[in-house]
């Protein structure tokens, strides 16, 4: 008879207005994210700081929503240094620092910075992609205690299976030993090439329906890039919001210039 929610929203009137349709409230609870982010811009020493590394204005915008402090610009193609990582460590001003690589090719570097950094406590979350970043900080409830943090961070990171659309610059292999061709929008989720369309819209449908057991699941976040318009995100609601319904699936503007699509849904 009671549940408990933990909601991110730039109008949380609009939520409590929705949830009083259903019940009382005992007790609520909010925070300004943005301004704990405006805190640390003004050189004021916090007791946690978040850190997290990723790529295009959309998903930059929306990691410091859900609570990162300082968001470097880098991922694929751009891999950012041990040095930027220790710049941004000095930078957050506080006792400990949690930092969200979302790469796995920039662990090592987050790594190698935490060991040259004594002014803070830093904890690595070994977060592989920008999905995993953003299902952590998604499920991340404010405490004063950066274990509790990372706890909760490193579970919800691992709560999703992530997968991306992008094209292709070269000629691959799929892994039913097909060849796809350079141009053509490679279509890959959890650690695998699973196939490749010539349109970029073909392809991120035919993702989500290779998905095991996608009748089953219950959340999705698309990101989805630049040279995406708003049309084609329109199409897209529509077809899958009708062939799954029960899929609750958020679209989010990452504005990300590498891959035209990234995808993650809950295990």
């Amino acid at each position: 008879s009671i549940v408990k929610v933990h909601i991110h929203t730039k109008t949380p009137a609009n939520i409590i207005a929705f949830a009083q349709r259903f019940g009382e409230f005992l007790s609520v609870k909010m925070e300004n994210m943005a301004l704990q982010h405006n805190h640390v811009v003004q050189n004021k020493r916090k007791k946690i700081s978040i850190i997290a590394i990723a790529n295009g204005d959309g998903i930059v915008e929306t990691f410091k929503e859900l609570g990162a402090s300082i968001v470097i610009n880098g991922g694929q193609t751009m891999n950012t240094s041990t040095e930027e990582i220790v710049e941004a460590i000095k930078r957050a001003n506080a006792d400990n620092v949690i930092i969200l690589p979302n790469n796995s090719n920039i662990v090592l570097a987050c790594e190698q910075a935490k060991e040259l950094c004594n002014q803070s406590n830093v904890y690595v979350i070994k977060t592989t992609s920008v999905q995993e970043g953003y299902y952590g900080l998604s499920l991340m409830v404010p405490s004063d205690n950066p274990e509790d943090l990372v706890s909760q961070i490193s579970e919800g990171s691992q709560m999703i299976l992530s997968g991306f659309i992008a094209k292709s610059i070269k000629d691959f292999k799929c892994r039913d030993h097909k060849i796809g061709k350079v141009g053509e929008y490679l279509e890959y989720f959890n650690g695998e090439i699973i196939s490749s369309k010539p349109l970029r819209k073909e392809a991120l449908l035919e993702l989500v329906d290779s998905i095991d057991d996608i009748e089953e699941k219950e959340i999705m976040s698309i990101f989805y890039g630049q040279e995406v318009d708003e049309d084609e995100i329109n199409e897209i609601k529509e077809i899958l919001e009708n062939k799954y319904p029960y899929l609750e699936i958020g679209y989010i503007n990452g504005k990300q210039d590498v891959y035209d699509y990234l995808i993650g849904v809950n295990i």
